[in-house]
């Protein structure tokens, strides 16, 4: 019966996804958790629907990918915040929508749309904390997107949403851009903003990528430009000081000594800065940016 429940969920998301004016997709972790990106990009070409992430859903999509209008949250980019406030329908695919993207009182988080969420853990989706989904399906990502994907395909489902809500999203875009043209005027210091949109820029489609925590990490998650095949993790919500060195070694080991590029803070770097040893003992090709901001940015 919980097979036949699935089946009808998916009639019913389908129908919903047609019927709304200004559907929004959620991509999360549970995309690339469950090894699904491939089938994920599949899936938002026959849907035709705008892309935000999360956090640990960045790496699932490419920047450059027309449908996707950045990462939300508390500190994510303005454009998709704004379009994820006003969407009448949202696809939420393996993100537990905590409170870093909710903001702190669910309740007002995108306050018109009918919720469908999507995730592998029961609890996740029982939790509430002031947010009610409109449908809850408890199942795998790769598993929930390969069901949507047959039944659009069976069905010859064409999405055709009104150009107008797409191009609403693009003209949210270019009007609240993550890096500003005022950053180059500072001849003092490197922007982090250019120096991580740089960065991108030279970055290959294998590359791991680590940021730390803080300042830094909230600087890197705004102005990096993913492509598809890279990863893009860290410790995110719980963010350790230190993580990422560490991380970075424990990388390029699991992937036969690949190059991993460390991201870090002057004030994080310092709690695993003996690990340098470790990379020069195993001999790693592990790039290290130090963000120095002369200090712990972020709490002061």
């Amino acid at each position: 019966s919980s097979n036949t429940n699935i089946l009808t969920n998916i009639q019913k998301i389908i129908k919903l996804l047609r019927s709304s004016k200004r559907p929004v997709i959620i991509a999360g972790g549970g995309i690339r958790y469950s090894n699904a990106v491939n089938q994920f990009n599949k899936i938002i070409k026959h849907l035709s629907i705008p892309v935000v992430t999360t956090w640990s859903g960045i790496d699932t999509i490419d920047s450059k990918n027309k449908l996707y209008y950045g990462h939300i949250g508390v500190y994510g980019s303005r454009a998709a915040n704004f379009i994820i406030q006003i969407s009448d329908c949202v696809l939420s695919l393996g993100s537990r929508l905590d409170t870093r993207i909710t903001g702190g009182n669910p309740s007002t988080f995108s306050r018109e749309a009918k919720l469908i969420m999507v995730d592998i853990d029961k609890g996740e989706l029982s939790k509430r904390r002031g947010l009610t989904p409109y449908l809850e399906v408890n199942e795998d990502c790769k598993s929930f997107i390969n069901r949507l994907n047959k039944k659009i395909i069976k069905e010859k489902s064409i999405f055709n949403y009104k150009s107008k809500w797409t191009s609403y999203c693009n003209r949210l875009r270019k009007t609240y851009p993550n890096i500003s043209e005022n950053f180059t005027k500072s001849k003092k210091f490197v922007n982090p903003y250019l120096f991580v949109d740089h960065l991108s820029c030279k970055l290959k489609n294998n590359d791991i990528i680590i940021p730390d925590d803080g300042g830094h990490l909230t600087w890197f998650m705004q102005a990096f430009k993913t492509k598809i095949g890279q990863r893009v993790f860290s410790a995110f919500g719980n963010s350790p000081m230190g993580y990422s060195f560490p991380a970075a070694i424990g990388a390029s080991i699991a992937s036969n000594k690949q190059r991993v590029v460390c991201i870090d803070g002057d004030g994080s770097f310092q709690i695993n800065m003996q690990e340098l040893q470790t990379v020069v003992n195993e001999k790693l090709p592990i790039k290290i940016f130090i963000f120095n901001n002369f200090g712990y940015g972020i709490i002061l």
